[in-house]
């Protein structure tokens, strides 16, 4: 999965590192979250330039059509750490999204169905 390009980025990628080596998370809530492997460089969708990419666990590898969805939870979307600009930038998306009114938002989905091209997707 390619890193965003601002602090969203970094920040996942600090998250990922940080769950993946914290031994206090019960078993209980990591069996929900991919495996991490670090990052590595890979060549863009387009062919552009190499970009970093999270390297994450196929959760879905085991299942015949899996129908999946992203889900972020709470209203905020930064880190404590991020700078006014990325703060402001992340309260006018999630003014336009659930995010703030609902405390969680649907970044995407995908649903199996039985039609012409098997998937429906939403992102």
């Amino acid at each position: 999965m390619p890193l965003q390009g601002d602090e969203g980025g970094t920040n996942e990628v600090s998250f990922y590192t940080s769950f993946s080596s914290n031994t206090n998370v019960p078993g209980h809530i990591t069996r929900f979250f991919p495996k991490f492997d670090g990052t590595q460089l890979m060549e863009a969708s387009n062919g552009s330039c190499m970009k970093p990419h999270l390297i994450l666990q196929d959760i879905t590898f085991q299942r015949a059509n899996p129908s999946v969805m992203d889900i972020k939870i709470g209203s905020r979307t930064w880190a404590p750490q991020s700078t006014e600009d990325y703060i402001h930038k992340c309260l006018k998306k999630d003014r336009a999204t659930s995010s703030i009114s609902l405390r969680f938002s649907l970044s995407g989905m995908q649903v199996f169905e039985i039609v012409e091209t098997g998937f429906w997707n939403f992102y």
